[in-house]
């Protein structure tokens, strides 16, 4: 597996996934692309500064992934499964305001159940 940097760590109902922040504009818009994997309790954390309206792309991805939209208070407030690097040029967007937006393995929302609502807790 490629290096991957451990910036916080962010729980998600009882499961704790390693996260490594998309700080600049360069890292949002790379993202996971060009990555050949994801751990299985590893994700991408995107800060959305200001809070607004964000769309993520599957531009140069090698895999599927989850991408979950938080709001301020750290609840989920829009989900995407399974995006496939094949949905390119298509956008995942939100229509609400978002803080910030974790991509996680494909499957991981099904796996933990997550849904619209549930909180999420940044522990480092």
């Amino acid at each position: 597996m490629e290096s991957y940097r451990q910036d916080s760590l962010i729980q998600l109902n009882d499961q704790t996934f390693s996260t490594q922040e998309a700080k600049t504009i360069t890292q949002q818009e790379k993202g996971l692309s060009g990555r050949a994997c994801l751990g299985e309790l590893q994700a991408m954390y995107f800060p959305i500064e200001p809070q607004t309206f964000a769309c993520f792309w599957m531009k140069d991805m090698r895999f599927s992934i989850d991408i979950v939209w938080f709001d301020k208070d750290n609840a989920i407030i829009y989900l995407q499964k399974n995006a496939s690097p094949d949905s390119y040029p298509q956008q995942f967007c939100t229509e609400k305001p978002t803080k910030y937006v974790l991509e996680l393995p494909a499957g991981t929302v099904d796996k933990l159940g997550l849904t619209i609502g549930d909180l999420a807790t940044k522990k480092q």
